[in-house]
């Protein structure tokens, strides 16, 4: 059902002579992704996770580039990957096409030896959303017309009800969603878990204090949605400040979390602001207030990175927050412009003051209030400003 990446990869590959890395959160369908490509593009697939695959890369590696593609899965956690993916891709780069993935984040992981800038291109794998399962009405590396998005939104269908509902209960890793089971959720979520922390993030940094590791991962689900306080965890866990920061860096490594700074005009000001930290998988949150808002931001997340690493537009995801105290869900920046500012809200339809206040101090981008009803939607100026109130299922399913 990773049906735009998997578009997106068949129609990009021909143009760059580089490699291509896809790296997202463990389980979220990387293996299949590639399952899937070397049907259309015939190549081998070496799971480093797999001992006979691992002799091989180790033991014959110039053999591994002879054909037309060659895919790498899990290939980071090989100590000396980078010094191998160069070796390759400079020997063999012009007649094989190399594509490699991994569950952590592959253009800023340290091990390894040489840099590999500029010999790549990076996409990011996200879980399920609505618009992707779908089927969302553009084509893939079509641009966004947002003011058709709000202006024309169609009511939620049956559909669309039980898709967003599903997404919302089991989160939108392909297994869980798909099973839909609640059994069968609770077994994969303890394993996941389990294999994130024992498995990679420590066989693959060492960290020493594992149980404070897993004991600040459990108290996590109740810090979304607020500025992240280090020295609230430092007080509660009892370690170093550093070990603290340090700790939240893996995870976001990893594809446990991802952090929202505050947006500013000044970058010397936002750096100073807290975070607000978001799970990418919401289902782990039982606050269903809490649970909607960061359903919103892994939907917002998907689509800026979507935008940004196939090369319509240079997006990231902010919050905003000023001196009075007003603050914004999330501001979207297009070419580092705000774009569209968005309120997270369970079922409130009245008008946010934060949100027209943010939008106004930001040279007036729409306001988008998101609900996690599927009502109609509304559409207002106020003081100049397009105002609206939409369900969230519909919005999202236009998106990717």
């Amino acid at each position: 059902m990773h049906r735009f990446l998997t578009d997106v990869l068949l129609t990009e590959r021909e143009k760059y002579e580089k490699m291509i890395f896809v790296s997202g959160p463990r389980q979220v369908g990387k293996t299949t992704l590639f399952t899937q490509l070397s049907k259309s593009l015939p190549g081998s697939i070496y799971n480093w996770d797999r001992l006979p695959d691992r002799r091989r890369i180790t033991a014959e590696p110039d053999s591994l580039f002879e054909g037309d593609s060659v895919y790498f899965d899990e290939i980071h956690k090989f100590p000396r990957w980078k010094n191998f993916l160069k070796g390759g891709f400079d020997a063999h780069g012009d007649h094989c096409k190399i594509h490699v993935t991994g569950s952590a984040r592959l253009d800023v992981y340290r091990r390894g030896g040489d840099s590999l800038l500029g010999r790549y291109i990076k996409y990011t794998m996200h879980p399920f959303t609505a618009g992707e399962i779908l089927g969302v009405n553009r084509k893939p590396l079509e641009p966004l017309e947002l003011d058709a998005v709000l202006r024309e939104a169609k009511p939620g269908s049956s559909e669309l009800i039980e898709t967003w509902k599903l997404l919302e209960r089991f989160g939108g890793f392909p297994e869980p969603f798909t099973k839909a089971n609640d059994r069968h959720y609770n077994q994969w979520l303890q394993n996941r878990h389990e294999r994130l922390v024992r498995e990679d993030i420590r066989d693959m940094t060492r960290i020493r204090e594992l149980s404070l590791f897993e004991s600040m991962v459990a108290l996590l689900p109740s810090k979304i949605g607020s500025p992240l306080s280090l020295n609230s965890l430092k007080e509660d866990l009892s370690v170093s400040h550093d070990s603290i920061r340090l700790w939240l860096s893996l995870l976001e490594e990893f594809y446990y979390l991802f952090g929202l700074p505050c947006h500013s005009e000044k970058v010397a000001r936002s750096l100073k602001k807290e975070r607000k930290i978001y799970l990418w998988d919401w289902s782990e949150i039982d606050d269903p207030a809490i649970r909607f808002e960061n359903m919103v931001a892994c939907h917002l997340n998907k689509f800026v990175d979507y935008m940004t690493d196939s090369g319509l537009a240079k997006c990231s995801l902010r919050y905003f927050r000023d001196k009075e105290r007003n603050e914004v869900d999330f501001i979207v920046l297009k070419n580092r412009n705000p774009w569209f500012m968005v309120e997270a809200k369970l079922n409130d339809r009245s008008i946010q003051k934060a949100l027209l206040s943010g939008s106004k101090k930001h040279g007036s981008p729409p306001c988008i209030q998101l609900v996690n009803d599927f009502g109609t939607s509304s559409h207002r100026k106020i003081d100049g400003m397009d105002y609206y109130v939409m369900p969230a299922a519909i919005f999202f399913r236009e998106l990717i």
